[in-house]
């Protein structure tokens, strides 16, 4: 169980990353497109 909670949270981590990096790359359009879609 916990080498699969790791493995869960390391992913979950690494695409949180990826979601919010563009966005703050992006002007405030890119966040509020992420917002609605």
């Amino acid at each position: 169980m916990k080498p699969m909670k790791i493995i869960f949270i390391t992913a979950f981590a690494i695409v949180a990353m990826l979601w919010i990096n563009p966005a703050n790359a992006q002007s405030r359009e890119g966040q509020v497109r992420v917002k609605t879609s």
